[in-house]
Formats: C-alpha cells, structure tokens, sequence
C-alpha cells in the first residue's frame, strides 16, 4: 500500500524535491559524483536512505572507486545496519532483501516486508492500509489515485510456473508466458 516513484540519474542530480522522505538504491553500484553528492545533502536535511549491495563503489561509468561516497553516510558495508546523519537516517541492508518477491510469492516474506515498514515509518512513510491474510502476512497491496480519491486494490497471486501458458511462437516456441 505505499507507493514509489522510479528517478533516473540526470533528475536525481537535478535535485530530490523537498516533499520525497525516502530514497532507495537497489543494486545501485555505479553513481556520478554529483548523484552521490545530491542524495548526501538529501540525508543531511531529514531524508531516509536504504541501500543494498555497497551504492556508488563504481562511477557512473562503471570504474571501480578506490572507496564509496558513501561511506562518510553509511559508515560500512560489512553488516546490516542503519546510521544516523544530520537529520537523516542511513539504512545499509546489504543483501537483507535479496529474493523478497519470490519469498513474497511463497508467502515467507512476512519478515522482510514488516522491517521494510520499520524502516519507511522512520520517515513518516505509512501504507493507506495494512492488509494481512491469517497468518499475518502481508497481502500485495496497490494503490491509485484519481483526483483526491485514493483506491486500494487486493493483487492476485501470480501464477505458478506449473501453470503457466506455453505457446509456440516461431523462434521462442515453447517459451512460458
């Protein structure tokens, strides 16, 4: 039930707007400079930051860094951790998240997605709704907007590999679907 928004590199470096409390670099390895430097002014002033799998340790042109950006922010990669900066708030989940949609899809992920909201819930960030089977683990949830009206929708289970279509189609004949 909380939604996101996907930022390419040229409008990070333009600037985060004021009204973004989260940003989150999934696999995020090779940064510019002045990325790294808009996102550690975005910390400073109150934004939270999650990360995986070591941000900014290459350029933006995939050349190794002698050391990240962001270390001065995280303070290591060598554990899961979060870290106070200025007004912000640093999470480093290292591989912490890995797999969490197929373990979504089995219905294992229950951890995972409640220490996500942790997290989102130190920037003020809280779902519409919290919507559990149950067990108590969480169901995919979306939400859209029209106007001021706001929808909360129930996802369907994907499919299972078992059961999925097959179709021949010349050279991809046989692919599932």
């Amino acid at each position: 039930g909380v939604g996101y928004e996907l930022a390419a590199p040229d409008e990070i470096v333009k600037g985060i707007p004021e009204n973004i409390r989260v940003l989150i670099l999934p696999y995020a390895l090779a940064m510019s400079d002045a990325e790294c430097a808009v996102i550690e002014k975005f910390v400073a002033r109150g934004g939270l930051l999650i990360a995986d799998h070591d941000p900014g340790v290459m350029s933006e042109h995939a050349q190794f860094r002698r050391k990240s950006p962001f270390l001065k922010i995280f303070g290591n990669f060598d554990r899961m951790h979060g870290k106070k900066n200025g007004k912000g708030y640093a999470a480093y989940l290292q591989n912490f998240i890995s797999g969490a949609n197929s373990r979504i899809q089995k219905g294992d992920a229950s951890g995972i997605q409640y220490a996500m909201l942790r997290l989102l819930d130190k920037a003020g960030v809280r779902p519409l709704a919290r919507v559990t089977d149950k067990s108590g683990n969480i169901a995919g949830t979306m939400v859209f907007q029209n106007g001021s009206d706001r929808y909360l929708t129930l996802l369907a289970q994907r499919s299972q590999p078992a059961a999925a279509v097959k179709k021949a189609a010349g050279a991809e004949g046989g692919a599932s679907l």
